[in-house]
């Protein structure tokens, strides 16, 4: 995945609820079987909250995807957020050799 620097990539929450919805799943019942708490999923499906390397493991497992898919969605998104929020100056801060 390319880290886009003019926008702000998908937040892997996004994803998520795509999956779901196509699916026919829901939040509640996608963490009885992943075996994860119902609010982790749905902080994440609101964009509230990101996702962890034991999130992405058991993502992976239930939709046969690998972890990375879900971990380079997450860093996708962090990046390109800062990128957009805070890239110049955090640019202009630097000193280069």
């Amino acid at each position: 995945m390319t880290v886009p620097t003019n926008r702000i990539a998908t937040h892997p929450g996004a994803l998520l609820l795509e999956q779901i919805r196509e699916m026919g799943l829901t939040v509640n019942g996608l963490a009885r079987d992943i075996d994860l708490p119902a609010t982790r999923l749905h902080e994440i499906v609101h964009e509230r909250r990101g996702v962890t390397a034991e999130t992405a493991i058991a993502l992976g497992e239930y939709f046969d995807q690998t972890p990375e898919f879900w971990m380079n969605a997450q860093k996708v998104y962090e990046l390109s957020r800062e990128l957009v929020m805070n890239g110049k100056e955090i640019r202009s801060r630097v000193r280069r050799h």
